[in-house]
């Protein structure tokens, strides 16, 4: 274990910030929405910017903003419990063949215990964003469901038998990602509730990233050829399926401002259907996940490498 890792997993029982901190992360929506835009990801609503929508009013600009928001921390309290702590608890219990030592098994039981306080506070958030527009949960769950059938479908023309690579897979693409991810958006937030929560988010993940970063090389040399392909192709699914533009949710907020759902498919396609979207704007996110690949010697399987590279990520 690397003294970066060593150093992180023996401060966590005092720096586990989402646990730790006594922030409740409340919004108190009402007495904010009036004023400003800054509870938003406004990353996350490119659509905005075409002509089509140069007219809407604040409130509308909100709404659109605001379910954005709203679908990324439904999904993100989802993922950190069918997801990450899937893995984790398959780590921390020996649940694959390959060899790691007790202090990783540990470690996953630290990362286990942090998601599980992740997803309590995020669907929290979720939660009042639902009360605040006054949505039906069942709608933004509907949405969610896609995002994750997505998921299910990563590894799916490989033997059920290697579905616990596929978990693997987006598992080190999301906790790599999530720290970048984090750190982005927090840019364009300055709501103090979100922005606490982002960045006791991010402190521990920045231990959950190196945890991942130096698991992977060690999983990657106990593995057969046919596993590298496996996990390698896996891991370009995941990154595509994890980094492209999530956008289901427009059909529920431009819905309800009025938007038929052909106008709304063909201002989707106008936006984010072009190379700059599918293409460069995904390698650039997913940057620091393909340097920690390349570093681990991943591209160096050819069949793994000409994979990426149709896929316009390497």
């Amino acid at each position: 274990m690397n003294r970066a890792l060593l150093s992180a997993s023996d401060r966590w029982d005092s720096t586990s910030s989402v646990r730790s901190n006594p922030n409740t992360y409340d919004l108190n929506l009402a007495a904010n929405s009036a004023s400003s835009k800054t509870w938003h990801l406004s990353g996350y609503s490119g659509i905005l910017s075409l002509p089509l929508f140069a007219d809407l009013s604040e409130d509308d600009i909100n709404y659109v903003m605001g379910l954005q928001l709203l679908e990324f921390v439904t999904k993100q309290a989802r993922f950190e419990i069918e997801c990450v702590n899937k893995v984790a608890q398959d780590l921390a219990f020996g649940n694959y063949t390959y060899v790691i030592s007790d202090e990783f098994k540990l470690d996953a039981l630290k990362i286990y215990t942090d998601e599980g306080y992740h997803s309590y506070f995020t669907k929290k958030l979720a939660n009042q964003i639902i009360a605040h527009f006054k949505l039906p949960e069942h709608e933004i769950s509907s949405v969610v469901n896609i995002h994750f059938s997505k998921i299910s479908q990563i590894g799916s023309q490989f033997d059920k038998k290697y579905s616990y690579l596929s978990d693997l897979a987006i598992v080190f693409v999301a906790e790599n990602q999530i720290v970048a991810d984090i750190s982005s958006e927090m840019k364009s937030v300055v709501h103090e509730p979100i922005v606490s929560m982002f960045k006791d988010h991010l402190v521990d993940e920045v231990f959950h990233a190196k945890y991942f970063a130096e698991l992977l090389p060690i999983l990657w040399g106990q593995m057969t050829d046919y596993e590298q392909t496996v996990l390698g192709i896996n891991i370009c699914e995941s990154m595509i399926v994890l980094g492209k533009p999530r956008t289901d949710i427009y059909y529920v907020s431009l819905a309800k401002l009025g938007f038929a759902e052909e106008v709304i498919r063909d201002a989707i396609d106008l936006k984010y259907n072009n190379d700059e979207w599918n293409r460069v704007r995904l390698k650039d996110r997913m940057k620091p996940t393909i340097d920690l690949l390349s570093s681990v010697g991943v591209f160096q399987h050819d069949l793994v490498k000409s994979t990426f590279q149709q896929k316009g990520l390497l």
